[in-house]
């Protein structure tokens, strides 16, 4: 999934309340994804990264993007995993007053996560 949260640039200093920050949703996010894996099973995985989160430090930021995948043993958790993901990426932006475009990628190329109890033992005994 791609995500990009769309503020209003404005002067940190001199002019802060013309702004929306897209950079502050996108903390948000990150850290209420840190406190969504507290509550999911040990096999589901989310995996984010801040790809664009400004250019001027004194310039609240009109755009951050954002990058994720996560994974899950099975399909019917990592539907409701993706709920409660999307969910915290809505929050972020409702909190900021920031748009937000969110691109679901509905071909991934990472499948759930299995374990292979075979192939470990095997490697174990390598």
């Amino acid at each position: 999934m791609n995500v990009t949260f769309l503020g209003i640039a404005a002067h940190a200093s001199s002019q802060p309340f013309m702004g929306l920050n897209a950079l502050d949703a996108a903390t948000m996010t990150y850290q209420g994804l840190a406190v969504l894996r507290q509550q999911v099973p040990q096999s589901d995985r989310i995996h984010v990264v801040i790809t664009k989160g400004g250019t001027r430090q004194s310039i609240i930021t009109e755009e951050a993007e954002m990058m994720f995948y996560f994974r899950s043993k099975f399909p019917d958790m990592l539907k409701d995993l993706s709920r409660r993901v999307e969910n915290v990426i809505k929050g972020a932006a409702q909190m900021t007053d920031c748009g937000v475009d969110i691109e679901w990628d509905y071909s991934p190329a990472i499948l759930g996560v299995r374990a292979n109890d075979q192939l470990v033992s095997r490697w174990v005994e390598a």
